[in-house]
């Protein structure tokens, strides 16, 4: 008889102890889930170079495809360079002009000065010499300048990568007309890919900088670390706005679904990551972020 109460009482004592064991398991998950130094909603982001035309014409070279990668320096677009040609040598023979006038107006101002002090002529007539003189002066410093901005856009018909990486949303044919200032292609910086991880309010005691994170790809590749760069110091506040008559418009909230805000966390790549992973990157991808220290 008190052996079957031994059995009985241990059989209940197991019970207690799993359901013990159970809620606190339940109680670390939840815990780890909602107040941990991790979460799921990171990107893998890159810097972008927009490459535009600084100057207008035909597309006639077009060096690259979509998604090709580049060097620093290559040579992607080229636009036809005879109208830049043709104005380098309108300034030029613009210049030599001013120049011959010059050569003319400094002869008759040094014979004015010479006649000028032997009493022949007016003042008036050497002060008209000296203005000519000092107008083809200003005249030809114009002609300098303009023939030098002629230069430079003639150099600007050659469109170069500004550094290492891969072309993106290339939509443009040889033969288009280019405008000055349109964007003509996306320029993806290989060596400047970061993540962003987007974490709750709650969380932020455990964000500081300097302190080191794991990457995980939501693909399954292999996971990199990182540093935190520094996180967001202002986000939009969407309770609110501004409503008729200047009046800030309220959104009404119930507090028992009241979601925490997002902040974004900046994390820089290790290097050694960076340089091993910068060709399988892709911005833009999700990761999971976890903070170890």
């Amino acid at each position: 008889m008190i052996a079957m109460k031994i059995k009985i009482l241990n059989k209940y004592m197991i019970t207690v102890v799993i359901g013990f064991l159970a809620l606190f398991l339940a109680y670390e998950l939840w815990n780890y889930y909602l107040l941990g130094p991790w979460t799921r909603d990171g990107r893998i982001r890159v810097e972008i170079i927009q490459t535009s035309a600084q100057i207008t014409g035909r597309l006639v070279g077009l060096n690259v495809v979509d998604n090709q990668e580049v060097t620093k320096g290559e040579l992607l677009l080229e636009i036809e360079p005879d109208d830049y040609e043709i104005k380098i040598a309108i300034a030029e023979a613009q210049l030599g002009q001013l120049k011959a006038q010059q050569i003319l107006a400094q002869t008759q101002f040094e014979r004015r000065r010479q006649l000028l002090n032997q009493s022949s002529i007016s003042t008036e007539d050497f002060d008209i010499a000296k203005a000519s003189l000092e107008n083809l002066d200003n005249r030809i410093k114009e002609a300098l300048a303009g023939l030098e901005k002629a230069r430079l856009d003639l150099r600007r018909t050659r469109i170069y990568a500004e550094a290492d990486g891969y072309i993106t949303n290339l939509h443009i044919r040889e033969g288009n007309i280019i405008q000055a200032g349109q964007p003509l292609l996306a320029l993806v910086d290989r060596d400047s890919y970061y993540a962003v991880g987007y974490f709750e309010e709650t969380k932020m005691p455990f964000i500081a900088i300097g302190k080191k994170v794991e990457i995980l790809p939501y693909d399954g590749s292999e996971k990199m670390t990182g540093t935190i760069e520094g996180f967001g110091r202002a986000i939009v506040d969407q309770s609110a706005s501004t409503g008729s008559q200047l009046v800030q418009n309220v959104q009404p909230n119930y507090p028992w679904v009241t979601l925490a805000q997002r902040i974004p966390v900046r994390v820089t790549l290790d290097k050694d990551d960076l340089r091993k992973r910068r060709h399988d990157l892709i911005a833009g991808s999700t990761c999971t972020i976890v903070i170890k220290d």
